[in-house]
């Protein structure tokens, strides 16, 4: 019964905040993405020190904590040098704020753990946010085959409530040139596990 209420009390607040921002875009050119998600190549590569400090969160995930000087220096290298705000504004119509920035690592989900949520592990959408939110992730190391990136189901199939979502639409391979803007309000995704004894990391803004 509270799963129910709580599932009710988020769309009423997603439906009244993507209201109030329609409201406020409603002279602009709203064109947004049709799958949901879109992959950008940035021309100046990040370059990120493995000395970071790490907080242990649980067992599979850590935070990595950056200094405010480097996290300056991220943001203004993807959305300044490499241009990516004006890349942004030009897809969506929207000029948007950075309201989080954490960094993180992730590891190989035992199998005995995987039913539980361990990392954002299950099939989910965000669901408290205007559906004009939008995330990007960007690798801090090489993401391969193996090592569980990030899988989406397009904005179009995540409205089939009956998808057995077996697989998703995009599972991110990527090295940190490139990064993935995607809506987790209108797209169903997860975290992908690691198939061997590597490690994510990442980086998340919304």
């Amino acid at each position: 019964m509270m799963k129910v209420f709580g599932n009710l009390l988020f769309k009423i607040y997603n439906l009244i905040f993507s209201f109030i921002d329609s409201i406020k875009i409603k002279n602009k050119s709203y064109k947004y993405y049709n799958s949901g998600f879109q992959i950008f190549k940035i021309k100046k590569n990040l370059k990120f020190s493995n000395k970071s400090k790490e907080i242990k969160i649980n067992r599979y995930l850590s935070k990595i904590i950056f200094d405010e000087k480097k996290i300056y220096e991220v943001i203004d290298n993807i959305f300044v040098k490499n241009n990516l705000k004006k890349k942004i504004s030009t897809l969506t119509g929207l000029n948007y704020s950075i309201d989080y920035f954490v960094a993180y690592k992730t590891k190989k989900i035992r199998e005995k753990d995987l039913k539980l949520g361990w990392y954002a592990n299950h099939w989910h959408k965000d669901k408290p946010f205007s559906k004009y939110f939008i995330k990007l992730i960007i690798p801090i190391n090489k993401i391969d085959s193996q090592m569980g990136g990030i899988e989406i189901l397009s904005s179009k199939k995540s409205k089939n409530r009956a998808n057995n979502f077996s697989k998703g639409d995009y599972k991110m391979i990527a090295s940190n040139n490139k990064i993935l803007v995607f809506s987790p309000n209108l797209c169903y995704h997860k975290a992908g596990n690691l198939n061997n004894d590597k490690q994510r990391k990442q980086i998340m803004l919304q």
